[in-house]
């Protein structure tokens, strides 16, 4: 599943579904937690037999990218709050257009 989780397709998606900011705030916590679980569960080395398997990249790479998808839900709501207030700021103009 993480493995190959565009990201890009990930936020459009979650984007488009329209969630609240609380339930953004949860899918973060989501991802910070899976982050922490594939730094908890996957090692760096794996002895296999005679062989010794570096897992380090691998490990690091996933982490990264559930840090990074905690990342872009923050901006979604950075960028939702952006909307919000540029919407507010025109139509406080219009009101006090209209006053004058």
């Amino acid at each position: 599943d993480l493995v190959t989780l565009d990201k890009v397709k990930y936020v459009t998606v979650f984007e488009e579904e329209g969630h609240s900011t609380e339930e953004m705030k949860q899918e973060i916590q989501k991802h910070l937690k899976r982050k922490r679980q594939v730094l908890s569960q996957i090692p760096y080395f794996v002895s296999v037999g005679n062989y010794s398997v570096d897992c380090h990249n691998f490990r690091h790479t996933m982490a990264n990218k559930c840090q990074e998808l905690a990342k872009l839900v923050m901006d979604l709501i950075n960028k939702c709050g952006r909307l919000r207030a540029n919407k507010v700021r025109e139509e406080f103009a219009g009101i006090a257009a209209r006053c004058q």
